[in-house]
């Protein structure tokens, strides 16, 4: 995944943030740590990395004098996150491809279950051990 992704100049928590900033309207570094289990360190550093690639801004109006400064996918970030998915999704269905529908179904309900304990777990994960390209 992650040599598919490095064709986008993204590493795997880089598409996750843009996923998720994707999905709603804005988060800060701290929240979107929080979601990926990484440190807050972790987070500072792929939020400044996606902002000096251009794929975040800071949200119109926000309070930039304060420390958590609410993010948004830009166009360019949008339009990278797009191409990006499908090389993504191209290799999960790889992954996928032997398994049964049944199973797949299976697979799905298993990880779903596991989701929320991603939620509480303390963030282990530091900056260095994910740079990215």
């Amino acid at each position: 995944m992650e040599s598919r992704l490095s064709a986008y100049r993204l590493s795997l928590p880089q598409f996750a943030a843009l996923s998720l900033l994707a999905l709603t309207s804005s988060a800060t570094a701290a929240d979107l740590a929080r979601q990926l289990m990484l440190s807050p360190q972790a987070g500072h550093t792929l939020v400044t990395r996606l902002h000096a690639a251009g794929h975040v801004q800071p949200v119109p109006g926000a309070n930039v004098g304060g420390r958590a400064i609410p993010m948004q996918i830009t166009e360019q970030g949008c339009t990278v996150l797009r191409r990006a998915a499908v090389d993504v999704d191209d290799v999960q269905e790889t992954f996928l491809r032997a398994l049964t529908a049944s199973e797949r179904t299976r697979l799905l309900t298993t990880l779903k279950k596991c989701l929320p304990a991603t939620r509480t777990a303390p963030a282990a994960r530091t900056a260095t051990e994910h740079e990215g390209p």
